[in-house]
């Protein structure tokens, strides 16, 4: 018998709500009911031109915006090749070694004419070779006892005992006497060395 009133109650409750609900919520007035006269709308709405500002990207050099520095280490140990921004300079790599050789420096061909200079601008790929002084090899053209790796070295003429002339030969003035064998006056006395 409870549970028939109690049933009874509760729908009876409900009819009050669903009437409370469709009379607009009792206090806002309206209906919640969504009228049928809504504008019509054209298929295809012209939209405006509006420029959508596009963020600017960093600043940062894509991977072609490198150039390559490869050394060649001649049968040396390996070295890294560099990547150098357009314009940019090469850092000078650890010396690589080589098993009875002495490393002489880095040259831009193979005719080593000319030592690479890390202050230069790379501008395109390059590859730099690795010289070496053989310690075997004892030849000596000009005969002055400093062999020929070494005046290449230094820069004195291997053709030539006294490249700068002045009376000493340039195993002496860089053995003995601690002169540059390319200076004729070394401590700038006004005398020759």
């Amino acid at each position: 018998m409870k549970q028939r009133k109690f049933f009874a109650l509760f729908f009876v409750m409900m009819l009050l709500f669903a009437g409370f609900v469709s009379a607009g919520c009792g206090g806002g007035g309206g209906s919640s009911v969504i009228p049928y006269n809504l504008p019509d709308v054209p298929e295809d709405p012209e939209i405006p031109d509006v420029p959508v500002p596009v963020p600017e990207s960093p600043d940062i050099p894509q991977e072609s915006e490198y150039y390559s520095v490869i050394f060649d280490s001649n049968g040396g140990s390996i070295v890294e090749a560099q990547n150098v921004v357009p314009g940019g300079k090469a850092e000078a790599p650890d010396e690589p070694s080589k098993d009875d050789n002495s490393f002489m420096g880095w040259y831009p061909a193979e005719g080593f004419s000319f030592r690479f200079d890390f202050n230069t601008p790379i501008s395109r790929d390059i590859t730099l070779y690795a010289k070496w002084w053989d310690h075997n090899d004892t030849t000596d053209t000009d005969g002055d006892k400093l062999y020929d790796h070494l005046e290449i070295m230094y820069g004195t003429d291997i053709n030539n005992a006294d490249t700068d002339g002045d009376g000493l030969s340039d195993y002496d003035e860089l053995n003995y006497l601690e002169y540059n064998p390319l200076v004729l006056d070394t401590d700038g006395n006004g005398i020759n060395d």
